[in-house]
């Protein structure tokens, strides 16, 4: 313990002393009865170097600059973001094979009707169609014209 005028920490030997004391009675001060270093102590070591540790953090902390702060914020922030965007472009991509998929599969489906009326059709007409919404056409022409052949003959 020293007075905070006299306090030159650069002067001190770094032994950390502890001391026992012992009343002399009501109003007669105190004794020093033991006297030892806390390096020593092991349990009290660990103590005193936790609390260094507590301090050393309290001392760093305040040395960081504002704006240091706010861009580390931002820089985890911006991770945070980047990490986001590599999962979205994973799902994306996913979904763009699902969907190439889907597409060759609507394609397959398409070449097969198409195919289908083209035969049905063409022992009729004697033509071919080259895609599905003409040859739709041909095919819903030809009903009707089957209903109306229908209708006639009752």
């Amino acid at each position: 313990m020293t007075h905070l005028n006299s306090f030159s920490p650069e002067n001190f030997n770094d032994d950390i002393k502890i001391v026992e004391m012992r009343g002399l009675g009501r109003g007669r001060g105190f004794e020093v009865v033991d006297e030892y270093s806390a390096f020593s102590d092991e349990v009290l070591m660990s103590r005193i170097v936790e609390r260094i540790h507590r301090i050393f953090e309290a001392v760093e902390g305040k040395r960081i600059d504002p704006l240091e702060a706010e861009n580390s914020r931002l820089r985890d922030e911006v991770e945070e973001l980047e990490d986001d965007i590599r999962a979205l472009e994973d799902k994306l991509k996913i979904a763009e094979t699902r969907l190439g998929e889907a597409e060759d599969s609507i394609n397959e489906a398409n070449d097969e009707l198409l195919q289908q009326i083209n035969e049905l059709l063409g022992e009729k007409s004697g033509e071919g169609f080259d895609d599905l919404p003409s040859a739709v056409e041909a095919l819903i022409a030809d009903y009707c014209d089957a209903l109306e052949e229908l209708d006639d003959e009752s």
